[in-house]
């Protein structure tokens, strides 16, 4: 239309003024302009045949009329099937001579001479469109330096910059050129006069020649200038992994099949002023790319430019042209210019191992670790001198992980600054040194104020020094920054509902919502909420929204745990196979605590990642806990000790689990000194950790059964956490113990209900709660019946301990409970009767 709007004009038949149609019945059925020659002819059609009606339509876009007209329906197919149609030039001269002959081809009567399939025209299309687009813009190519006049602010456009120099050469002469004075380059007369800003969002380059970028050109392209760019001062680049995260917010996992219009998304959630496009229109003998710098609000291109002098192997020098170029758009003084460091001396020479490093990204975020990891690691053996590399495999390896961090710490001067301060920071929070990683964090966004993943990375840090407010004044500030940044809407609906600020953490998530309605998390995350506030009927609706739009999300295995507490174990096996969840928590919500172990055996035995294994290992402690396999308890304690030491990160190192397994193997002044040497190692470390000690102290204390001592160590350690904390068996049996019955009966209602899914970011303490959800779950029934008891609620005691004797009615071990809760029914009934 003449607002150059596309419409749908025929589903079938469309009723247009003066167009013939071909009904007849048996024969053909459609509009008779538009039809194929076999279709016309009632001949076998295929995907050829609508390349062909499509060739009409493309026709008569261009020329405002049919290519094969006629007055009736016998003169229009004799025209179809005999004549050809008149040039397009005829009607519109401004349409160039390689877009007539694609519509030419579609237009073939043979269909062996036409297009094959649509893949290959729109292939053609897109070559055509990006012509016509360079032939409008400028570019840069091969030829001279042609200066054109000073313009108002005294630097030099170029129009139509044409360079024939060896590419060895370009990066030095447009040096010089930025020494000397700073110009502007492949200003074209579409061109908007806007200025860039300065910000920058380094969005993609498409590969034209390649579209699954199988040798990742178009990856390497956009990384390497994003770490060359994110040099420059007075530009804020935001980095890939930022971009990453929104394009996955957006339901984008495929960064190959990139649209402008989802760009222009992500670069407003990322709020930047400016996004750069690129493409590879040639690979060899040299590569030919051109970028596009866009304004996001509006749309419009700033600019654009061809470079096509350099070969496969010369893309970095490449990257250090286009960077130089690039930044006299932004305005960036010449002065600066001079500290950027060539890409090759902040990431590798070998354009090889940078190759292996971006297919390890993009593995890692598709989430396969192990693909990953190996990518990183031939990275390293192609260049053991390249950092961010080791920096990767250091979170992707389940081994020695912190060897990796180590000499990505000792190479950090090979990188951008950046990069430099995410290395250092990561590896003094993994280190225990919470103050110098703060200090680093805090020094991140104040550089990089664009760089989310900062914000959020504080934000954690403070929470693990538990000081929640200030962990949501930073979150705060970086929504003041980017209010789209839906991780950190996310995360401060989690902090709010610590502090048991109800309306606020609803209205984060809400917030999150709106911004992420069509993604699986937010519902999840608002699920977690609900359970917190111990709403657990809306908890579990938002958990099946998640589980409707993913059905393999982790909100599966959460309907799983509430269908479990619930007994619908059916149920629960379905959720489960969603999501390949494997330990066996119906077993021991059942009671069947040795099956639960033979199962938690053959999942250690099997290939399961580091993590799992661990996780695995806490429970078995727990579960020769509950069976009274107190030496099998330590044994599997010290085993646990044994492979933690090995890891320096670990501060802990299973001391915890280990002084428990001790003190119930009679070994108390063992178990109490090894708990006060893990006291004094954390005194100067993360208030989480402090906490971890004092509550393993505690525990001490409780299993020598001097319960008045005990709850006041409890109620010490929990005032430390936030209002809103998980709930904890020991603690509520001290309660009890000590006489505090209504408190007691509090924390074992919501033990009944809790499932361990409620506990991100949620300070946990151990031992004796790390997946052990499912027995105190059922327990706490028992524990119910006997508080009620001492209350004198004869009939509610009896209902609880008829439901603790019910889950556990085909236990496959001896628990002293089931026999207590028998003969307490038994004599409560008998008292009944009398």
């Amino acid at each position: 239309t003449s607002k150059e709007q596309a419409k749908i004009m025929d589903f079938g038949l469309a009723k247009l003024k003066g167009a013939t149609k071909l009904t007849k019945e048996g024969s053909t059925v459609g509009t008779a302009a538009y039809m194929s020659p076999e279709q016309a002819q009632g001949e076998d059609v295929d995907n050829r045949s609508d390349i062909f009606s499509f060739g009409v339509v493309l026709y008569e876009m261009l020329t405002t009329h049919l290519p094969f007209p006629g007055e009736h329906q016998a003169a229009l197919i004799y025209s179809l099937l005999n004549e050809s149609p008149q040039p397009v030039a005829r009607f519109n001269d401004k349409v160039s001579q390689e877009l007539e002959r694609i519509v030419f081809k579609a237009l073939e009567k043979d269909k062996e001479e036409r297009y094959q399939h649509i893949d290959d025209m729109v292939a053609d299309l897109r070559k055509e469109r990006k012509s016509l687009e360079y032939a409008k813009s400028g570019y840069v190519k091969a030829s001279t330096i042609n200066q054109a006049s000073e313009n108002k602010s005294k630097s030099v456009k170029i129009k139509n910059l044409k360079i024939i120099i060896p590419s060895a050469v370009v990066v030095l002469l447009v040096a010089l050129f930025f020494i000397i004075k700073p110009f502007n380059f492949g200003e074209g007369q579409n061109t908007s006069s806007e200025t860039a800003g300065n910000s920058l969002a380094v969005m993609y380059f498409e590969n034209i020649p390649d579209p699954e970028d199988k040798e990742h050109t178009g990856d390497m392209l956009t990384n390497l200038l994003i770490t060359s760019l994110s040099q420059v001062n007075g530009l804020e680049v935001v980095s890939r992994e930022r971009l990453l995260a929104i394009q996955k917010d957006l339901g984008q996992t495929d960064t190959k099949t990139f649209s402008p219009s989802l760009a222009g998304q992500v670069a407003k959630r990322a709020g930047v002023t400016t996004m750069l496009i690129g493409s590879i229109l040639q690979k060899s003998p040299k590569l030919a790319v051109t970028i596009r710098l866009i304004n996001v609000q509006s749309g419009k291109i700033i600019s654009s430019l061809k470079l096509t002098s350099f070969s496969s192997d010369q893309i970095f020098s490449l990257v250090d042209s286009l960077s130089y170029m690039l930044q006299n758009k932004f305005q960036i003084a010449s002065i600066q210019s001079n500290k950027i460091k060539p890409v090759t001396e902040v990431t590798t020479k070998s354009t090889e191992a940078y190759r292996a490093y971006v297919a390890g990204l993009e593995l890692w975020d598709k989430l396969l670790y192990d693909e990953a990891s190996a990518a990183f690691t031939r990275a390293i053996e192609l260049d053991s001198t390249f950092a961010m590399a080791y920096y990767y495999l250091g979170q992707t390896s389940t081994g020695e992980y912190w060897k990796y961090f180590e000499k990505a710490v000792k190479l950090s001067g090979s990188t951008t600054e950046r990069e430099r301060l995410q290395i250092l920071a990561l590896n003094h929070s993994l280190n225990h040194r919470l103050d110098r990683a703060k200090e680093l964090y805090e020094e991140l966004v104040k550089k990089y104020p664009l760089e989310i993943n900062a914000y959020y990375e504080l934000s954690l840090l403070y929470a693990n020094l538990v000081k929640t407010e200030k962990a949501i004044a930073v979150l705060q500030a970086g929504l003041k920054i980017n209010p789209s940044a839906i991780q950190l809407w996310n995360l401060l609906a989690y902090f709010y509902t610590q502090l048991n600020q109800k309306q606020e953490a609803f209205n984060a998530v809400n917030e999150y919502i709106a911004l992420a309605p069509a993604e699986p998390n937010p519902y999840d995350t608002k699920g977690d909420i609900y359970a917190l506030f111990q709403e657990y009927d809306s908890s579990r609706i938002e958990y099946l929204k998640a589980v409707k739009l993913l059905n393999n999300f982790g909100a599966a295995s959460k309907l799983g745990f509430y269908a479990v507490l619930r007994g619908k174990y059916s149920d629960a096996q379905k959720y489960f196979r969603m999501c390949d969840y494997q330990f066996p928590v119906i077993e021991m919500h059942r009671g069947k605590l040795k099956s639960a172990l033979k199962r938690f055996t053959e999942i250690l035995d099997s290939q399961i990642s580091y993590w799992n294994r661990e996780r695995a290992s806490y429970a078995m402690i727990n579960l020769y806990y509950e069976t009274g396999q107190f030496s099998e308890m330590l044994r599997a304690a010290n085993s646990l000790h044994k492979e933690m030491r090995k890891n320096p990160t670990y501060v802990i190192k299973g001391r915890d689990y280990l002084g428990w397994a001790l003190v119930k193997n009679g070994k108390t002044i063992e178990a109490q000194k090894m708990i006060d040497d893990l006291q004094k190692d954390v005194s100067d470390k993360a208030t989480v950790l402090q906490i971890y000690a004092e509550y393993s102290s505690t525990l001490i204390t409780f299993e020598e059964k001097k319960y008045d001592v005990a709850l006041k160590k409890f109620k010490k350690t929990f005032s430390k956490l936030p209002p809103i904390h998980e709930p904890n068996y020991f603690y509520a049996v001290t309660l009890l113990k000590c006489g505090e019955l209504p408190e007691a009966i509090e924390e074992f209602k919501r033990l009944v209900y809790w499932s361990g899914t409620n506990e991100n970011y949620l300070l946990k303490v151990a031992p004796g709660t790390i997946d052990y959800w499912p027995i105190p779950a059922v327990k706490a029934h028992y524990w119910l019946g006997v508080a009620y008891e001492q209350q004198g609620k004869n009939d509610m005691a009896i209902k609880e301990y008829e439901k603790f004797l019910n889950i556990w009615k085909d236990a496959d071990f001896d628990s002293p409970e089931i026999k207590d809760a028998k003969m307490r029914v038994s004599k409560l009934k008998e008292v009944a009767i009398k």
